[in-house]
């Protein structure tokens, strides 16, 4: 945990944002805005949650980041549960203790360790997962660089950390692994994740705007 954490300490030392969650809660604001009302819910990889749209009727909302730094920046009324600095990879809370995990912009950069971060999330949750990662097709966080096949997924190296990508059918399998039934997979190109306002960084890859960049997953614990 040690190197990750100073990475992200680091990070969010030089800069006020890093990973912006409005996408997902955007995303849910338009096709279900009542979906996460009432529910416990916890957010991994939530940064500082400057960008978040935090659900203000969830029941319980508890964020979790393994950068200290960025959850001292997090305003802590947004809360109702809490804040813990931990890694995704092994999260401090016992099995069902939620209704939902979520995990927004943040699973791709847990490079070829995204498998044990989202079989986390399951553990914890009662009802089930909603995530967004990133295309192959995404060519601005991805470059140029040859990737690595995953038991699922690509491993892309080349950028500053390593970013792990999935193609439709690569998500379904790695959700069917986790015994969970995939309830929603929908593609957004570029100029689509754009509208949610996510912040940007002015670069030539993003001319390329009608790429396949992020997909929207729900996947839930099937019924009893």
């Amino acid at each position: 945990m040690r190197p990750q954490q100073e990475y992200w300490d680091k990070v969010w030392q030089e800069r006020d944002w890093c990973i912006a969650s409005n996408f997902g809660y955007g995303l849910l604001d338009d096709s279900d805005p009542e979906f996460l009302v009432g529910k416990d819910v916890l957010d991994v990889g939530c940064g500082n949650s400057e960008y978040s749209s935090i659900p203000d009727n969830t029941k319980m909302f508890i964020g979790v980041d393994i950068s200290g730094v960025a959850l001292r920046k997090i305003k802590r009324e947004s809360t109702r549960g809490g804040l813990l600095q931990a890694s995704a990879l092994a999260l401090p809370l016992g099995d069902n203790v939620v209704d939902y995990s979520v995990c927004f912009e943040a699973l791709p950069l847990f490079g070829e360790h995204c498998g044990v971060a989202l079989a986390e999330m399951a553990r914890v949750s009662r009802e089930g997962l909603l995530f967004t990662v990133s295309h192959p097709d995404h060519k601005l966080a991805l470059g140029n660089h040859s990737p690595r096949d995953l038991p699922f997924g690509k491993l892309f190296t080349g950028t500053a950390v390593s970013v792990t990508a999935f193609t439709e059918s690569e998500i379904s399998t790695l959700v069917t692994s986790l015994g969970m039934h995939l309830e929603t997979l929908a593609i957004y190109t570029f100029n689509q994740v754009m509208n949610y306002g996510v912040p940007v960084r002015q670069q030539t890859a993003y001319v390329h705007g009608n790429e396949k960049e992020a997909m929207y997953v729900k996947a839930v614990h099937p019924k009893v």
